[in-house]
């Protein structure tokens, strides 16, 4: 799954990957999955990263995990913030 999510929205999906006893064998080294053993092996989901706020994208970098970036147009007043 790596890299960023250009459409800042990673759909919710689901794939077995190689055997595993724990889901540390199952690590990806992405921020953007939470990663897990099964008995079909690892399976990696996207996380969601809503931050449910219309005014941001949210975005999923594989090394830096979730970040809503404000939309094209979208101005903050002084002493605002996107984070509620």
């Amino acid at each position: 799954m790596g890299g960023d999510d250009p459409g800042g929205i990673y759909e919710p999906l689901l794939f077995a990957g190689p055997t595993c006893a724990t889901a540390a064998d199952c690590n990806d080294g992405s921020l953007c999955t939470t990663d897990t053993c099964g008995t079909s092996g690892c399976s990696y989901v996207a996380v969601s990263c809503s931050d449910g706020n219309a005014c941001t994208t949210d975005t999923c970098a594989a090394t830096t995990g979730c970040s809503p970036l404000p939309d094209v147009g979208v101005r903050l007043l002084p002493g605002t913030s996107l984070n509620r």
